[in-house]
C-alpha cells in the first residue's frame, strides 16, 4: 500500500514553497518537480486533508483559515527532516559527541533554557549542551565557554552577535508599599518614592521612562542600587518600587498579588539579548551554528508570548508590533 499525499514530504515541501510564492509553477521549479505533478499533488494533498489549504481563485495564492493553522507544524516537520539529514551525514562521517558550554546571565530562566536544551537533543544527539550561569562575552573571548546569552548587545569584532530577544521590563511595587506611600502614575510622582534599581557593569543607569514613544527622566526620593533578584525580593517586602525588572522574573509574583504594576505603563527602556559565539568556535564545531540559529528562534517565540501575556496581565494599552511592523492594539 503507497504513502498518501499528507504523508509524502515532497507534498509539504511543496506546501511551503507556495506559501513563500504563491504559485505552482515557481514552487514546483524550487522543489524540481514538473508543475503538472505538483498541480497533482497539492490536490492529492487537500483531498487526503479534507480541506482546501489555498484559495487558488486568487493570484497569488493565498492561505485558506485551515492552511494558516497548519503552517506552523509544517515548518517543524521539515526542520525536523533537515535535522535528521544533517545528523545521518555527521553519523556517517563517524563524528562524535560535541561538548559545548553555554553561558546565562543571572536573569535568565534556567529551567526554561534547560528545556530548550532536552528538546534540542532530540534534534541533534550529537551536540551536548552545558548550562553555566554567570557567564558573559568576556567568557567566551577567553575560551571559558564556547557561547553566551547575554543581555546587551556585543559588539566585537571577533565574535559573531547575533541579536536574539528584546524583553518587556516593568515597574512593580507591593501592595502594603502603595497603601502607605500611594500609588505613583507618572515618573514625575517618582519625587516621592523609593526606587528599586540596577547598576551593573554594562548596563546603563535608568534615568527617565518610556511610554510608547514618549520618555520623561525621573528624580526619585531615593535609589537603592540591586541586582535584580535583591530587587525583587525587596520590591515584595515593600522597600520601594522596582523599576529595572523583566516582566519574565515579575510574571508569579504579579499573579499572585505580591506585586502589582505601577506608574500607568511607564516603563524602563526595553532591553536586548542576544548569543555570542567566536568565530573561530563557529569554524571548529560545524553543528554548532545549526543550534544557535534554533535556539535563538524558540527564545525569540517564547518572548513574544511574553510581551503578549505581559500586557494583558499588567492591563496597560501598550502597541503590540506585528511581524510585519505594523502595531497591533487589539490584544
Amino acid at each position: 500500500m503507497g504513502i498518501t499525499a499528507q504523508e509524502n514530504l515532497t507534498a509539504w515541501k511543496l506546501f511551503r514553497e507556495l506559501v513563500h510564492y504563491g504559485e505552482i509553477t515557481t514552487a514546483a521549479n524550487a522543489l524540481d518537480i514538473d508543475a503538472g505533478n505538483a498541480s497533482r499533488l497539492l490536490t492529492a494533498l487537500e483531498r487526503d486533508l479534507g480541506f482546501a489549504v489555498f484559495d487558488r481563485t486568487k493570484r497569488p495564492f493565498v492561505l485558506t483559515r485551515e492552511g494558516k493553522q497548519l503552517i506552523t507544524n509544517v515548518e517543524t516537520l521539515l526542520e525536523g527532516e533537515r535535522n535528521l539529514k544533517n545528523l545521518y551525514r555527521r553519523v556517517q562521517k563517524g563524528e562524535n559527541v560535541i561538548r559545548i558550554h553555554l553561558g546565562i546571565c543571572t536573569d535568565s530562566d534556567p529551567s526554561f533554557l534547560f528545556s530548550l536544551i532536552e528538546e534540542y537533543a532530540q534534534i541533534d544527539p550529537s551536540l551536548e549542551i552545558c548550562l553555566i550561569d554567570r557567564l558573559g562575552l568576556e567568557d567566551v573571548q577567553n575560551g571559558a565557554v564556547h557561547l553566551a546569552y547575554i543581555p546587551y548587545l556585543a559588539k566585537r569584532q571577533s565574535v559573531l552577535c547575533v541579536p536574539v530577544t528584546t524583553v518587556f521590563m516593568v515597574s512593580v511595587a507591593s501592595p502594603v508599599y502603595l497603601e502607605r506611600l500611594g500609588r505613583p502614575k507618572t515618573p514625575q510622582d517618582l519625587k516621592n518614592h523609593v526606587a528599586l534599581q540596577r547598576n551593573d557593569p554594562g548596563y546603563p543607569v535608568t534615568t527617565g521612562l518610556w511610554k510608547h514613544n514618549y520618555y520623561q527622566a525621573i528624580e526619585p526620593k531615593k535609589v537603592w542600587y540591586l541586582d535584580n533578584h535583591i530587587a525583587l525580593r525587596a520590591a515584595i517586602e515593600g522597600k520601594g518600587i522596582a523599576l529595572d525588572l523583566p516582566f519574565s522574573l515579575t510574571e508569579g509574583a504579579i499573579k499572585d498579588g505580591s506585586l502589582v504594576p505601577t506608574l500607568n505603563g511607564w516603563h524602563r527602556q526595553c532591553w536586548h539579548y542576544s548569543l555570542v559565539c567566536k568565530y573561530e568556535t563557529l569554524h571548529k564545531y560545524s553543528n554548532l551554528g545549526n543550534f544557535m540559529e534554533w535556539f535563538a528562534l524558540r527564545l525569540q517565540n517564547f518572548e513574544d508570548l511574553q510581551w503578549r501575556s505581559g500586557y494583558k496581565l499588567c492591563h496597560e494599552d501598550f502597541p503590540i508590533f506585528t511581524p510585519d511592523g505594523a502595531v497591533d492594539e487589539t490584544l
